[in-house]
């Protein structure tokens, strides 16, 4: 709104200078013994100037009034997806690392469809991302909070005995991510991996 004011005063006073030019060219150009051609010269210019200046704040006029994302959202959506009922799913928490926020939710559905969670996810993050964020999503509570505890052990010993004890029991209940970036896909069960399948099957031997 300001650069709109700013122009609209500008094209106030060419339009004056052009108003005094036309009515006092003699005292204006007395100095210089302006000749009449001087004058349509400069009444040239300055009307050329100020029919620049009427396009210029008409395209700033046009774009001020287009819709524009809230400075606050990070993302565009490219599907508006619904949010999701508040009885499908309650906060957790979140934690930031540097400009990402992770946020946790417990989901509450019998659903766990991929297409399902993955609608879901997209749908908290229309909902609830304020900035660049991951969405998190656990089925159960406990899984959270032993999966927090991971994050936080940089022991490889404790962290072989985490995994041991834990690993298999979050992996079947974290249902998943979306990560940060514009056109994330959902990453369903990621912890479903051989770790996972060697623990499941009682077979690890070189972890």
């Amino acid at each position: 709104m300001t650069s709109l004011a700013l122009l609209f005063g500008l094209i106030c006073l060419v339009q004056l200078v052009m108003i005094i030019l036309w009515r006092k060219p003699k005292r204006l150009f007395k100095n210089q013994k302006a000749k009449k051609s001087e004058i349509s010269h400069a009444h040239i210019f300055l009307f050329i100037g100020m029919i620049l200046l009427y396009i210029l704040f008409f395209i700033q006029l046009f774009d001020y009034h287009k819709p524009h994302p809230l400075v606050d959202a990070p993302y565009v959506p490219t599907t508006n997806y619904p949010p999701p009922a508040h009885n499908v799913f309650s906060q957790l928490g979140e934690r930031q690392t540097g400009p990402i926020d992770d946020l946790y939710f417990l989901y509450l559905s019998s659903d766990k469809s991929q297409g399902t969670v993955t609608q879901v996810a997209w749908g908290l993050r229309q909902e609830y991302c304020k900035k660049l964020c991951i969405i998190n999503l656990y089925d159960n509570k406990t899984a959270f909070e032993r999966d927090l505890e991971r994050v936080t052990i940089t022991d490889q010993a404790k962290m072989k005995e985490w995994n041991k004890q834990n690993y298999v029991f979050v992996a079947d209940h974290y249902l998943g991510y979306l990560d940060a970036v514009q056109d994330a896909s959902f990453s369903y069960y990621p912890f479903h991996d051989s770790y996972y399948k060697h623990a499941k099957a009682g077979t690890l031997t070189d972890y």
